[in-house]
């Protein structure tokens, strides 16, 4: 987040400072470590989707502005790695690098305002199936009423007993998805967000 913060205030001495500090943390996969503690030691092995998808996202708006620096191929190297660990064979995004077999979903990872922006910068056409497949996904396991979306799903779009609150995870949801709508008028996202701003409005 300080990453997207700092490019969208013109911050770049913040910027390299945060992108400096988070480059310390690449695992040999070429993503960050998803949790450090305020000594700098690594507790939480393994990338998270979400903030890799931000920084690489972070790095094409700094390319964009500071583009005598090395952002853009910082980007690029950051997207094949995601490509790498973090996409499914059918385009589904994971939580990270290290999850195996079948993980849970966490939808608030799922970035489509990004990927449209992935793919121009890499040539990727990876992207293009990316975006189709988890706009479906969002489709499918948005509450019919109120469009809301839950912490984590299964793959096969069923609720985890115990994780279908529009929790602190989900609360990031209605965010990515008007990005993206910003952008793209995109018809699916318009219908979620009036069902969410409704229901919301109603309590």
């Amino acid at each position: 987040y300080g990453l997207l913060f700092s490019v969208a205030m013109d911050d770049e001495l913040t910027f390299k400072e945060l992108w400096q500090y988070a480059k310390g943390y690449i695992n040999n996969k070429g993503l960050m470590d998803w949790k450090i503690n305020r000594w700098g030691n690594v507790i939480g092995k393994g990338s998270a989707a979400d903030a890799d998808q931000d920084i690489a996202y972070a790095l094409l708006l700094a390319h964009q502005k500071w583009p005598q620096e090395n952002y853009l191929a910082d980007a690029k190297r950051m997207l094949q790695a995601i490509k790498k660990y973090e996409i499914n064979e059918t385009g589904l995004l994971l939580p990270g690098d290290s999850w195996r077999g079948m993980p849970p979903i966490n939808p608030s990872y799922i970035a489509l305002g990004y990927y449209e922006n992935f793919e121009a910068a890499s040539g990727d056409p990876i992207w293009a199936k990316v975006l189709k497949k988890n706009r479906w996904f969002l489709s499918q396991i948005a509450d019919r009423d109120t469009g809301l979306i839950p912490d984590w799903v299964a793959q096969d779009q069923k609720i985890i007993k115990g994780q279908n609150d529009f929790g602190y995870a989900a609360v990031r949801c209605p965010l990515r998805l008007y990005s993206f709508y910003s952008h793209t008028g995109d018809p699916l996202a318009e219908i979620l967000l009036k069902k969410q701003a409704k229901f919301i409005k109603s309590i």
